[in-house]
């Protein structure tokens, strides 16, 4: 997936798409945005408290896992 001008972000989301499909990527990773991003570190806001708690609820790892790899 590492293309050369694709960002960690849109690899992460290429991922967690194909990994969680289409109904929950569009439900909770789609309205994310990057604050910034370094190759070591990705800064992503959600548009509300209640999205970025569930999400660090229910797919914290599995979101570090997508950015990680």
């Amino acid at each position: 997936m590492n293309a050369p001008d694709a960002s960690i972000w849109d690899d992460a989301r290429a991922r967690l798409r194909a990994e969680l499909g289409d109904a929950v990527f569009r439900s909770w990773f789609r309205p994310l945005t990057v604050l910034s991003e370094t190759p070591t570190t990705v800064v992503i806001a959600a548009p509300t408290r209640f999205m970025r708690d569930w999400i660090e609820t229910h797919y914290a790892e599995r979101l570090r896992a997508a950015l990680r790899d």
